[in-house]
């Protein structure tokens, strides 16, 4: 589950397609310059692809470090939910859960 950094190059898109003919982009990262203008980025980047591209939101995904900082939050959450109602109904000491 995730990426494998160990196996991940990023080059420039320009050097990328220089160097090989498949000029497919599976992911694509932006850093932007100030935080205030990443709403704004996302949206563009979002109405780029919609508009110009023509490629139907099924196939992509844009979010932002605090959009998956919220989603690993409401996982972690969720998982300690479980495992209390879980300790709860095997009466579980804290022994076990180390």
């Amino acid at each position: 589950m995730g990426t494998n950094y160990d196996n991940l190059i990023l080059v420039p898109f320009s050097t990328a397609e220089y160097l090989g003919s498949d000029n497919t982009v599976n992911n694509l990262y932006v850093k932007v310059a100030d935080e205030e203008n990443i709403d704004i980025t996302t949206n563009l980047i979002q109405n780029y692809i919609r508009s110009t591209l023509q490629i139907s939101s099924d196939y992509y995904s844009v979010s932002t470090q605090s959009s998956m900082l919220d989603a690993m939050s409401d996982i972690s959450n969720t998982l300690s939910l479980l495992l209390r109602r879980y300790c709860r109904n095997f009466t579980c000491s804290t022994e076990e859960l180390e």
